[in-house]
């Protein structure tokens, strides 16, 4: 994989709604509704943050009767965000354990 496309991945999926997207994902298949009722977010913008995680081919959708239901392309994605949410907190513990030694 190229620096260009792994990049693109990655931001992609640089929006904390697009992380809550793919950690819902990576429990199961859910409707726009569902992902909707549990963001707690606008359709609109819902819309917007599943178009981007569609064109990088993230996530997949398939119509279900008068329903869409979006899914995880791969199940590498959740593992890429887990990754980065852990990096997150290994620097945030850091940063805390420094403060606390200087203060």
């Amino acid at each position: 994989m190229s620096a260009i496309a792994c990049a693109a991945v990655l931001k992609a999926l640089s929006h904390p709604t697009r992380i809550a997207i793919v950690s819902l994902l990576s429990e199961g298949d859910l409707c726009v509704c569902e992902i909707l009722e549990k963001l707690g977010t606008t359709q609109p913008a819902l819309s917007k943050h599943l178009s981007v995680l569609r064109a990088e081919r993230l996530v997949a959708h398939s119509r279900q009767g008068n329903r869409i239901v979006y899914r995880l392309a791969s199940p590498q994605v959740s593992v890429i965000v887990r990754a980065s949410c852990q990096v997150a907190k290994e620097l945030l513990d850091w940063e805390l354990a420094s403060w606390e030694r200087d203060a």
